[in-house]
Formats: C-alpha cells, structure tokens, sequence
C-alpha cells in the first residue's frame, strides 16, 4: 500500500482559498475616482485659465477673499483648464472628495493638490 502525504484537512484549503479570492477580489475595485486629463488645443484667457480653492476645516471653499457655494464652482470649474486645490490640516477628507468629483464631473485638463502647513 501507498503511503498518502497528508496535505491539509480540506477545511483548511477552503478557507485558504476564500481568503485567496476575497483579497484578490478586493484588490480588482479600488476605490479610486478617475480622472481623465485632456490636453486642450483652444486659447486659454488669463481669467479662466487657473483656479485656486482652499478648503477650509470646516468644509467651506475660498476662491480669493470669498466664500463658495458647490453650485458656483461647479460652474467656476467647468470654464477653467487647471484647478489648484489647497487643503487646511485638519480637513475632513469627505470634503476633498466631494470636490474631486466635482472636477471630475467637469472637463478640467488637470488639477493640483496641495496640503496646507497653517
């Protein structure tokens, strides 16, 4: 008779092999938004070719010395071809993300992120 070489109960490779395809599985959706950068061959005015938000902690958008809506830079954004977000420390990233997918939602060419150190 053979001598069987014991490899694992088979409860044991099942488990393996559902934890092998949930992580797997997990790795295939990420939670990413994407963004699709277009390069813009029309004329850019001074005015509309650059926006610099800063989100404050509270979750308010600054463009300049005034407050925004999500509706008027919804707007804002759509007529600029580069946004420059600025983020306070203490943001909450909701926020941030909430604005992302408002440039995404836009034909935004590209958009800069930066942290604040204040």
């Amino acid at each position: 008779m053979r001598n069987r070489r014991n490899l694992g109960q088979p409860s044991d490779i099942a488990f393996l092999l559902i934890i092998f395809f949930l992580l797997l599985s997990g790795i295939a959706s990420s939670g990413s938004v994407p963004i699709s950068l277009e390069s813009s061959e029309t004329t850019k005015t001074p005015e509309t070719a650059l926006i610099t938000l800063t989100i404050l902690e509270d979750g308010s958008i600054i463009l300049g010395d005034e407050t925004q809506a999500l509706q008027s830079i919804a707007k804002l954004i759509a007529s600029a071809k580069h946004v420059s977000i600025i983020v306070e420390r203490n943001t909450s990233w909701q926020h941030v993300v909430t604005l992302l997918s408002i440039i995404e939602q836009q034909s935004t060419a590209s958009f800069s992120l930066e942290l604040s150190d204040e």
